[in-house]
């Protein structure tokens, strides 16, 4: 009977071998429904709303509960970006989460936002009533108006 094995003479496993790979498609899809529908857990009792239908708002407290760390899911979302189940699994999963910060109306949300979604302050800066801000810059004693100095 041949032997057959998926390591080296040095007990490496071989490069490039699928049999020795922990996360297949198919287990990160598994893991990735399981997440999803414990997100979307209670939107019966919401009217089928689902960003409403629980408390969970952080992905990393989503990744704990299924013992995902954010390497690994740094690692699927990079290995996996051509499967569209996986990318769209984490597409929904991350949009969820972001849609109940937003709607959520605590205080420290907004920070999260920021942090963690790319939201910025936007600040606009006018004159009286909206009208553009006119700036005067004095040099050496001479005024100028800032639309004289940009041209």
């Amino acid at each position: 009977m041949a032997k057959t094995t998926d390591r080296n003479e040095k007990g490496q496993f071989i490069e490039n071998n699928k049999t020795a790979e922990k996360w297949t498609e198919s287990k990160v899809i598994e893991i990735l429904q399981t997440m999803y529908d414990r997100l979307i857990q209670g939107s019966e009792m919401q009217n089928g709303n689902i960003v409403r239908a629980n408390d969970i708002k952080l992905a990393g407290e989503i990744r704990l509960m299924f013992g995902v760390s954010r390497q690994m899911w740094n690692e699927w979302q990079d290995k996996f970006k051509e499967s569209v189940p996986v990318s769209d699994f984490i597409k929904n999963i991350t949009e969820i989460l972001e849609c109940r910060v937003l709607y959520s109306g605590q205080t420290m949300d907004i920070f999260l936002l920021k942090n963690k979604y790319g939201y910025k302050d936007k600040q606009e800066i006018t004159g009286a009533d909206g009208a553009p801000l006119n700036q005067t810059i004095i040099i050496k004693g001479e005024k100028f108006a800032k639309s004289d100095i940009n041209r």
